[in-house]
């Protein structure tokens, strides 16, 4: 009885670790599609919770440890609730379209590039946000000064830019701004 104990002991820490280790770099939300991530932890739950009622159900058995049950029950619920937090955040995050985090230190370099394109006088708003897993979306509103002609380059410029931060789908908006006898563009109300 002690020898299958320690059978089933080593044989479920030995795939749990192989498991865990294969599962560890899913887990990460950055590049995975959420859909499928999901199924993996729905499958890896199930998995999980019919291995721990094997081991509960050994250590029970042999041992008449009858607290294996709750422990295990525990250890399984911690590991899921544990591996799902980064899923939920992601989901989360997208449904408020927030900025995706691998963009959030670089937002002011993003204003500051796009200030520079010729013609920009300003940004009156810019949002870039998940919208899926595989598309991020930016949305920028700019003044410029300039003529008619010059608002395709300006907006080429700030799309490609954009795009080189990985903002797959913008849109861009570019009110021009003509200034008054004074050489100064007018008050942005």
């Amino acid at each position: 009885a002690t020898e299958a104990l320690g059978i089933v002991g080593e044989t479920v820490a030995r795939w749990g670790g192989a498991a865990w280790a294969k599962a560890k770099g899913f887990l990460s939300v950055e590049g995975h599609d959420a859909n499928m991530q999901a199924v993996y932890l729905h499958v890896l739950a199930d998995t999980l919770g019919s291995a721990g009622v094997i081991v509960s159900s050994v250590l029970i058995e042999y041992k008449g440890w009858f607290i294996a049950d709750p422990i295990c029950s525990l250890a399984i619920g911690s590991l899921i609730f544990v591996s799902v937090l980064p899923l939920v955040t992601e989901a989360g995050g997208t449904l408020l379209q927030r900025t995706p985090s691998e963009l959030r230190g670089v937002v002011p370099e993003i204003r500051e590039r796009v200030k520079g394109i010729k013609g920009v006088s300003s940004i009156e708003s810019m949002h870039i946000w998940r919208q899926s897993s595989a598309m991020v979306v930016g949305t920028l509103r700019l003044l410029a000064q300039g003529e008619a002609p010059q608002l395709g380059d300006m907006t080429r410029d700030a799309r490609s830019l954009l795009k080189e931060y990985g903002v797959t789908d913008a849109c861009v908006q570019i009110e021009l701004v003509h200034s008054g006898k004074s050489g100064k563009a007018p008050p942005v109300t």
